[in-house]
């Protein structure tokens, strides 16, 4: 009886031991286009589960340059504070869009993906949801503005996206040093002659001049009447569709 329940005791141990030395499979990597998925389902929300499995149906239908410029793009807007709802919504909205409903070509989604990339680097948050919302919906229903008020669709069109920088000139006063200007003042100071002040005041009076001989034109033009004026247009910055 003592060496059955020996023999049992040393048949445990060994199988605890060979439990305790099988390797721990490690945890499965998830691609990009899953991670996505994952992080805008886990919102409960219609909007964002949908764009998840749209935007992981047509990941493999990038190309590996554009897949990268969305993982670098991805990672700029976590660290600039980008919410989960609705800017990377929209962001990844507007790709599953361009692919799955406009049928974009190369070209054309490059060139989003550019545009898109200006508008990270130099818009702020509020900004860069507009752009990406606008975008969104233009791919997935080709109109550049839709609402049920009205819609403006774009047909038999040829486009491409741009981005317009407004360019800050810099001001003449940044540079600017006085000190060789209070050094001539006061250079001037130190040698001017009081006497100058009597040449300005004993000037010659003879001089015949008077305001009245200058032939001043005041006859002003027609006005243009207001609906005659041509309208001014906006000046365009920023993200724009061409």
């Amino acid at each position: 009886m003592k060496k059955a329940l020996l023999y049992a005791w040393v048949s445990l141990a060994g199988c605890l031991s060979l439990l305790a030395q099988k390797p721990v499979s490690p945890p499965v990597k998830l691609g990009f286009q899953d991670s996505v998925r994952v992080i805008l389902e886990n919102t409960r929300s219609v909007d964002a589960e949908a764009v998840a499995g749209g935007f992981a149906t047509v990941w493999s239908k990038l190309g590996l340059d554009q897949q990268q410029i969305i993982k670098k793009q991805a990672r700029l807007m976590k660290q600039k504070g980008y919410k989960v709802r609705p800017q990377f919504v929209d962001y990844y909205g507007a790709i599953a869009n361009a692919i799955a409903r406009e049928n974009a070509d190369v070209a054309t989604l490059t060139g989003y993906l550019t545009v898109a990339g200006q508008v990270i680097e130099n818009e702020n948050l509020t900004n860069a949801g507009i752009f990406f919302n606008n975008a969104r919906q233009f791919f997935e229903y080709h109109a550049l503005h839709i609402d049920r008020s009205y819609k403006l669709h774009a047909f038999d069109d040829e486009y491409h996206f741009d981005y317009v920088k407004v360019e800050v000139m810099p001001s003449l006063l940044d540079n600017f040093d006085s000190a060789p200007l209070d050094n001539f003042d006061n250079n001037q100071n130190d040698n001017f002659d009081q006497n100058q002040f009597d040449q300005w005041d004993n000037q010659d009076t003879q001089e015949d001049f008077s305001w009245d001989d200058v032939k001043v034109d005041t006859v002003m033009p027609p006005a243009m009447p207001i609906w005659m004026q041509p309208t001014p247009q906006p000046i365009l910055t920023g993200p724009l569709i061409r």
